[in-house]
């Protein structure tokens, strides 16, 4: 084995699951915090644009294709798909402001549902992996869920319980990414909680 395969045998090895739910969990916070009502629209919406662009949606494609080659299939559909939503995000806020496209609230929530699919389906697998992404998967999809009912009734109720349901969806994710940094240098410190249907050992 020569020096170079040496080194890129070592860099595949880096779990990239972190950096995705990072990505993910800071720019949910940011976003869901706006939906909750617990800040102004206006600068929480311009501000969650920008992060979506750059840490929720690039760093979670770049996580993605890391899972790929790490030979992770739930983790290349659940970076890649949820970096393509941000950037989804981005671009219907941007063109919607500059009036290249027009968004109404029926078909706004129509596609915040199909993402709440996607996610449940996901979350099939995400429950058996650990507590930590179970939990984040349920709240993930309920949070999908109520923000498109949301949309497309008008309700602000339901707006707002789908951005709890963000936070604690972004609690989560964050708490699953500081237990995988830190066990990789303090190995079985921060637990994660056992899957659902996990053996008990």
């Amino acid at each position: 084995m020569t020096e170079n395969e040496n080194v890129f045998g070592t860099v595949f090895k880096v779990d990239p699951a972190p950096l995705g739910l990072t990505g993910f969990a800071l720019t949910t916070f940011l976003l869901s915090f706006t939906n909750a009502g617990l800040i102004g629209s206006s600068g929480g919406t311009g501000m969650a644009i920008a992060f979506a662009f750059a840490y929720g949606g690039m760093a979670q494609l770049i996580a993605g294709q890391w899972e790929m080659r790490r030979g992770s299939q739930f983790g290349f559909v659940a970076f890649t798909s949820y970096g393509a939503f941000w950037l989804w995000f981005v671009f219907v806020e941007v063109a919607a402001h500059y009036g290249i496209i027009t968004v109404t609230g029926q078909a706004l929530g129509l596609s915040l549902i199909f993402w709440g699919i996607l996610t449940l389906y996901l979350y099939v697998t995400a429950m058996r992996l650990n507590l930590a992404l179970n939990l984040t998967f349920l709240f993930l999809w309920l949070a999908f869920f109520l923000l498109g009912a949301g949309a497309m009734t008008g309700s602000t109720i339901l707006t707002h319980l789908g951005g709890y349901a963000g936070i604690l969806t972004a609690t989560f994710a964050i708490y699953t990414a500081f237990a995988i940094v830190t066990n990789s240098n303090h190995a079985g410190k921060i637990p994660l909680g056992p899957g659902f249907g996990a053996k008990k050992e």
